[in-house]
């Protein structure tokens, strides 16, 4: 008996081992030790041989002077990075929200809504980024001239538009991913629950307020919490709209890690990255952190499953 139950486990040690052992593999090498080198590196500097030599702390000093120097690029890319998701957050997350209500309760127009909202989705990221560039530069202008007689040109060319459209373009684009994840969370509502809040007279938009938001409390601090981490290091579509060449007033901090690491000054430079990465993680961490706990207390039904588990206890 014992070694029938000892060859089961045996058995089913090698199964669990056969489905998680590459995976696991894998998270060791792409996860695990990329993110370990790249920490290491941060105390590092490469010579001109090529040669690793132990740096202590100067890059991450150098990295630190440089995001609180003003004017330097880095502190611009920054501020870049927090009025993209500044106005993604303050326009976006309600506009998000309304839209995906619309399509909740199927007014007049949802599907030609939908369809229009999901394009961007059907078609590769490339491809609309570079149609949204060309429309920007011949098309729109043609169009507001032929209208007003006023000629605009390039959006993306001029200081006090570049980063405004660019934020337009983020904000449409990202409606596609939104508008899948909260209809779905409002779809899983009780309709008793909707049903009840109408007879008892609620407006579209109290139901809105005071059911809908509440009820979806979940999904809605889950696409936030997992935002913020790119907070410091998103990109944007700066790749596509300007290659290698994007303006100063438009960088963001993304797309100036990614240029320097494929288009910089080559492995001498990846010491300094990995500590500004680091800089930028450690900075990160914290607001992450701040926000989880800050979703957790307000959540509205916590205090309901408290009480609904005490009263089965």
């Amino acid at each position: 008996m014992r070694s029938e139950k000892s060859k089961k486990k045996l058995r089913e040690a090698a199964f669990i081992l056969g489905v998680l052992g590459w995976p696991l593999i894998l998270f060791c090498i792409n996860y695990i030790g990329v993110n370990g080198s790249s920490v290491l590196m941060a105390f590092q500097r490469v010579d001109k041989n090529f040669q690793y030599h132990w740096n202590g702390l100067n890059n991450f000093k150098e990295a630190f002077e440089n995001l609180t120097k003003g004017g330097d690029i880095l502190r611009v890319a920054v501020l870049n990075n927090l009025k993209l998701f500044f106005w993604t957050l303050i326009i976006g997350f309600p506009l998000n929200m309304l839209f995906g209500y619309y399509l909740f309760k199927q007014k007049f127009g949802h599907q030609m809504v939908r369809f229009v909202i999901m394009t961007p989705s059907l078609l590769s990221g490339m491809v609309v980024s570079l149609l949204f560039l060309r429309f920007c530069e011949t098309a729109l202008p043609d169009i507001v001239l032929r209208m007003t007689g006023v000629k605009i040109g390039n959006l993306l060319q001029q200081e006090g538009t570049a980063m405004p459209t660019v934020i337009f373009y983020t904000l449409w684009t990202g409606f596609t991913t939104s508008l899948i994840y909260y209809p779905n969370a409002m779809n899983a509502i009780d309709n008793s629950v909707l049903e009840s809040a109408m007879i008892d007279g609620a407006t579209k938009l109290q139901e809105l307020v005071h059911i809908i938001i509440p009820l979806i409390h979940p999904t809605i601090s889950t696409l936030i919490i997992t935002n913020l981490p790119a907070i410091f290091t998103n990109s944007g579509p700066l790749f596509a709209f300007y290659y290698r060449s994007a303006p100063r007033y438009v960088t963001t901090m993304g797309y100036y890690l990614y240029t320097q690491t494929i288009y910089g000054e080559g492995e001498q430079v990846y010491p300094y990255l990995s500590a500004l990465g680091f800089l930028l993680s450690a900075v990160t961490l914290p607001i992450v952190y701040f926000a989880k706990w800050l979703f957790d207390i307000t959540d509205p039904m916590k205090d309901k499953e408290v009480a609904r588990c005490k009263t089965k206890a």
